[in-house]
């Protein structure tokens, strides 16, 4: 497409076609609304997680995390010492989804 820009309007090319303000409008609705239907499916922390309807799918992800992280040695749990400033960590969430938008997976990763 080609197009050039005039003083009070952009012109595009005779073979193009420009949505109109509506159409773009609906647009970017739609859009919005699908984003925020992905987001509601991940919960922003363990709290949120745990009291949503699919709370045993995420915590069955969890698990699953967890126990990777044990086999590979990646960390143990042990007391912390009195006075030693403790990192904190957090759960992230992530739904996995095919084409459609459908769940196909869980996941959660621990983060420092």
């Amino acid at each position: 497409m080609t197009w050039s820009q005039n003083v009070n309007k952009t012109v595009l090319a005779p073979e193009s076609q420009q949505p109109t303000e509506d159409v773009e409008f609906k647009d970017k609705l739609a859009l919005a609304a699908k984003i925020s239907n992905a987001e509601a499916l991940e919960p922003q922390n363990l709290a949120e997680a745990k009291s949503h309807l699919d709370w045993l799918l995420w915590e069955k992800a969890i698990e699953e995390e967890l126990e990777m992280l044990k086999e590979a040695g990646t960390w143990e749990l042990v007391d912390a010492p009195k006075g030693v400033n403790v990192v904190g960590s957090k759960w992230v969430f992530r739904a996995k989804k095919d084409a459609t938008g459908n769940v196909i997976q869980y996941q959660t990763r621990l983060v420092c």
